[in-house]
């Protein structure tokens, strides 16, 4: 059968105490170090969590803003160039009254001339006639 040491039983007893010793002394703060360390590991990634997630919705409330600013930069440059257009359309209108104005003036100036011209000429074909007459009845006599 089986003899047994009686060393065995202080073997035992060191054995305990050792595992004792080195749970109190070494693994004790060990696993405590390790928790920690964890736990500012757990936090800086819960931390860089947050700060990304901020970030990516201060990313998207400027990307809105950049839309809205450019939508709004769209409407203004559109109101410009319609306000322009409505300006070149009036300056065009105004040049074209103008110049209707001035062609009318002339038509009547040229009108005024015609008639004038018709009235001398109309005084001028009755003393021609009547030089032309007494010149003939001048050469008959």
């Amino acid at each position: 059968m089986l003899d047994i040491d009686w060393t065995l039983i202080p073997a035992v007893g060191v054995f305990l105490l050792t595992v004792l010793t080195l749970n109190a002394l070494l693994f004790k703060p060990l696993f405590q170090v390790m928790e920690e360390r964890q736990a500012k590991t757990s936090g800086l990634k819960q931390s860089a969590q947050e700060i990304l997630q901020r970030y990516q919705e201060s990313y998207e409330e400027y990307e809105g803003r950049m839309r809205e600013e450019r939508q709004r930069g769209y409407k203004k440059a559109e109101e410009a160039r319609q306000e322009a257009l409505k300006e070149r359309q009036a300056q065009v209108s105004e040049a074209r009254s103008k110049a209707e104005e001035m062609r009318e003036e002339a038509r009547r100036e040229i009108q005024e001339e015609v008639s004038a011209s018709k009235e001398n000429l109309k005084g001028e074909v009755e003393e021609l006639s009547r030089m032309i007459a007494s010149r003939v009845l001048k050469k008959s006599a």
